[in-house]
């Protein structure tokens, strides 16, 4: 980064529902990014859930975020997609 930037970092939980269902959700940052919202990562929260939860984001605007989650659970050899909520974990990077 050139120029007087500095480094902000942000991190919290939140969930998606219906994973499973292919759809987008957006999901709000505690405060806005002043200038640039440059990635975001996101973990399954809860190991003790029924099925684990995957997914993916991207930022949108200065203060959210979207994310497309997916929620497996295993029978056997067999992994099936679960119509269930998922929690997430974040962590957000922007200056």
């Amino acid at each position: 980064m050139s120029g007087n930037k500095n480094l902000i970092l942000q991190w919290g939980q939140g969930s998606v529902n219906t994973a499973g269902s292919g759809e987008v959700y957006t999901s709000s940052l505690p405060v806005a990014f002043p200038s640039v919202f440059a990635q975001v990562y996101v973990t399954h929260n809860n190991s003790e859930d029924a099925g684990v939860g995957f997914g993916s984001a991207a930022p949108a605007t200065l203060s959210t975020f979207t994310t497309r989650a997916v929620k497996l659970s295993q029978a056997g050899a067999v992994l099936n997609a679960l119509n269930a909520n998922v929690s997430f974990r974040f962590i957000a990077i922007g200056y």
